[in-house]
């Protein structure tokens, strides 16, 4: 039997410390012929504060998957381990509990890691409703979810998706999930995500370098999907509204065109200016559909946005942007608690007159390479009414990351674990 004592540095944070234990997890399952693995918890272990050990076990759970899921040759792939935690605590509920939620959180992420890594080609709108409609059946009975298809997206007048889906060949979906608590007087949250399984684009061709990575802009859609899993599965006391509107951004001779002027689930006239700023389209009529039929207390989007917000923060941290001091101090919290971190932006008026649009409500883009995340922001800020308690989320740059053992990107699941945080935390507070 071989043993390996793995230390932790007072440096190490979270996702450090998830990400330093999945490795080794992992590198036990490619390199022992050993089906069962044990990790033991010392007693100073075990004294621990438990977002810490929850990282360890985080990252021991996430060990089996594996990015080659379309790998023609699975005879090299070897069985999954079992892990077995060991811990002079391990008889009592809290251990058992951390276990449990620590469980529940990694196949939520790995969920989310299967849908962003999965190819253009594998991953349609009709997948993303699938997976939704497969996670309330298997779920209890307070989670349900609802898919409108082409016909009821176009009677309900979801403007902005309807046209980024003009050239696609396949339809797009408005995928709503609903959690209930048992009690009447639990608040309610609503989360919006981008559901883009490609974005080429439309007219304004991206660039080639990093296209093949645009299968990844569906990350903050994914996120909410999970997190309904997730917060299902740990049955939180608290209302909460998942929205994800999906479709690729494909090129073709139906497709929106530079100049163009829509309308939107809101009812406010949109030019487009940028067909590469499609997202936003998408999260408009999300957000005005959320806050017209939902009225939630906290309202809040999730979306790979801008190529802005990688300029501003690189990949160390989202860029986020709210209306409500509280939710500001609430998400960096998380942030810095779960290693999924968030910085925020500026939230001035004066970044209004970049998007101003001479023939209709607002455009989709100020046409201009500059302050692009918050310009973003700004216009999806046209169509969250008079809510006041609302965030934006920008994790362009952090849906995906070069990890050990894969020479391309793959995905992280980020911001599920910073939004269960700040749900809990939320719910324990109200």
């Amino acid at each position: 039997m071989s043993v390996q004592f793995i230390p932790i540095k007072p440096t190490d944070n979270y996702r450090s410390i998830k990400n330093k234990f999945r490795g080794i997890a992992s590198n036990i399952k490619s390199d022992s012929d050993t089906q069962d693995c044990y990790l033991l918890l010392s007693q100073e272990i075990g004294q621990i504060e438990g977002g810490i050990k929850q990282a360890m076990l985080n990252g021991v759970f996430l060990h089996d998957y594996s990015v080659g899921i379309y790998k023609s040759d699975k005879l090299k792939q070897k069985a999954s381990k079992s892990f077995f935690i060991l811990s002079k605590e391990q008889d009592s509920e809290e251990h058992e509990a951390l276990i449990f939620k620590a469980e529940q959180l990694a196949r939520s992420q790995k969920d989310i890691f299967k849908l962003v890594d999965a190819p253009s080609n594998k991953k349609s709108p009709a997948v993303l409703a699938a997976y939704a409609e497969q996670i309330a059946n298997e779920g209890s009975d307070r989670l349900h979810t609802q898919v409108l298809h082409k016909k009821e997206i176009e009677e309900q007048g979801f403007h902005g998706l309807l046209a980024v889906n003009q050239a696609s060949p396949d339809p797009p979906v408005f995928i709503k999930m609903e959690y209930r608590s048992n009690h009447t007087d639990s608040k309610h949250i609503g989360i919006v995500g981008k559901g883009v399984t490609f974005d080429t684009g439309g007219i304004s061709l991206k660039r080639s370098s990093n296209l093949h990575l645009m299968k990844s802009d569906m990350g903050g859609g994914a996120a909410v999907l999970g997190l309904m899993r997730l917060v299902d599965q740990l049955q939180l006391d608290i209302n909460l509204t998942g929205i994800v509107p999906a479709t690729d951004n494909s090129i073709g001779q139906n497709a929106i065109k530079p100049s163009d002027v829509i309308s939107s689930y809101s009812g406010k006239t949109i030019e487009i200016i940028d067909t590469d700023a499609e997202g936003r389209l998408l999260l408009a009529d999300g957000l005005s559909y959320m806050e017209q039929n939902y009225a939630p207390d906290v309202l809040i989007d999730i979306a790979t946005l801008t190529g802005s917000c990688i300029t501003a923060l690189g990949t160390f941290a989202a860029g986020f942007i709210t209306n409500n001091s509280k939710i500001s101090s609430k998400l960096m919290h998380s942030g810095y608690k779960t290693g999924e971190k968030v910085w925020e932006l500026p939230n001035w008026d004066e970044y209004k007159s970049l998007i101003q649009s001479n023939i209709a409500d607002v455009k989709n883009f100020s046409g201009h390479p500059r302050a692009g995340a918050i310009t973003a922001a700004k216009f999806l800020e046209h169509f969250i009414g008079e809510h006041k308690s609302w965030a934006h989320l920008d994790i362009a740059g952090m849906a995906m990351e070069n990890a050990p053992g894969s020479s391309n990107q793959v995905a992280t699941a980020f911001g599920l674990h910073l939004l269960l945080d700040f749900i809990e935390t939320y719910q324990k507070e109200a």
